[in-house]
């Protein structure tokens, strides 16, 4: 009897997800299938570019929320005893948590409003409180980012450690802490804790996690922030070992366009180092040079790579322009370092900071539809 609550449970969930209710309800108890049926309607939700998934998302957050919250009481009750039962489970906090980032992160870049996340509701979903309230978005995404925190911390230990589990949670952990730095900037700890995480899975690790590695990144790509810049020592770590071990082709596994995707982010941490090197308020020496010719190399590496082994990937990404500005500003970076005594400095900061280079790193940048 309680297998069969938690099979009908999770086949509620997946009606609620991909609106497919004639599928056999044996078939929900395969992991497998979750992920194939669920993920793919799941992170099209994300797509801020469609009017009519922002008008849905406070349906989508209140019917989320509901799933979560009568399985959690069925988990409490003990309903749930197999390895499918918890790994069903753990997914769905993780699916939760993730979207709860995805949504807090959107509004932070400016691409949802609070009406699209409040809509026309007259209480906060997660904190409770009225929406005249003074201050009501900022206390609002943070009880969001509070629950978020807490159910992906909690998706850690379900079925035993799960390290990818982890990711989400020190993603939620950074997107919290840039939620409050808006009104009080102290978030150098967490910041740590992600450079700390991706600096083990990327040398720990003979086949790396991708998302244990681009879940943190992902979260550490604004630039108006000085800790995502190399003005904060430690991002030296993290592109030492990016840089080392992030071979383009290898980040296959996760995401749709996570092989295009990963390189991309390896351009990206270099073009930031290059912009933090020609803006040394002194002549660059032998070293700084030589970190400028290795920066160099490795965009090029990572560039070739999606142009030539990616190419349709590129061709059929929603935001390859991006990519293009990118291609410009190289162009750029190249013709300064060849005329380095005569040449304008290239203008990087004001596009790395820009809402069109983040793009490259919303959830459903990687996992839109091809």
């Amino acid at each position: 009897m309680k297998k069969k609550i938690v099979i009908l449970l999770f086949g509620s969930i997946l009606c609620f997800f991909s609106c497919n209710e004639n599928e056999d309800e044996n078939e929900y108890i395969n992991a497998e299938y979750f992920l194939s049926e669920i993920r793919p309607n799941y992170f099209d939700n994300m797509n801020w570019e469609l009017a009519n998934i922002r008008s849905n998302i406070p349906n989508y957050l209140s019917n989320f929320m509901e799933i979560h919250d009568k399985s959690e009481l069925e988990y409490n009750a003990g309903m749930y005893t197999s390895s499918n039962d918890l790994k069903y489970y753990g997914f769905l906090k993780q699916y939760f948590s993730f979207y709860l980032l995805c949504v807090t992160a959107g509004y932070l870049d400016e691409n949802l409003t609070a009406q699209e996340i409040v809509g026309n509701n007259t209480h906060g979903l997660f904190s409770g409180l009225s929406t005249g309230t003074d201050d009501f978005m900022q206390k609002e995404l943070e009880a969001m980012m509070a629950e978020a925190k807490k159910i992906a911390y909690e998706s850690v230990y379900i079925n035993g450690y799960n390290d990818l589990a982890y990711g989400f949670y020190l993603a939620c952990c950074q997107v919290y802490k840039r939620l409050q730095s808006r009104v009080n900037r102290n978030s150098f700890d967490e910041h740590l804790k992600l450079i700390d995480f991706s600096f083990i899975s990327l040398v720990n690790y003979s086949d790396i996690p991708v998302w244990n590695l681009m879940m943190p990144q992902v979260t550490m790509s604004n630039y108006l922030d000085s800790l995502n810049t190399f003005k904060n020592e430690e991002m030296n770590r993290l592109l030492f070992n990016v840089n080392a071990r992030v071979i383009p082709g290898m980040l296959e596994k996760e995401g749709r366009y996570a092989e295009m995707i990963g390189p991309l982010y390896k351009f990206d941490l270099n073009m930031k180092k290059i912009d933090w090197l020609i803006h040394l308020d002194r002549e660059l020496n032998h070293e700084d040079l030589r970190l400028f010719d290795n920066s160099i190399e490795a965009m090029d590496v990572a560039s070739n790579f999606i142009e030539e082994e990616r190419s349709e990937l590129l061709n059929s990404w929603m935001y390859k322009e991006t990519y293009h500005e990118r291609k410009e500003k190289f162009d750029l970076i190249k013709k300064y370092r060849r005329n380095i005594n005569s040449e304008d400095k290239p203008e990087l900061e004001s596009f790395i900071a820009s809402k069109r280079f983040r793009k490259a790193y919303q959830c459903y940048a990687c996992h839109q539809l091809q």
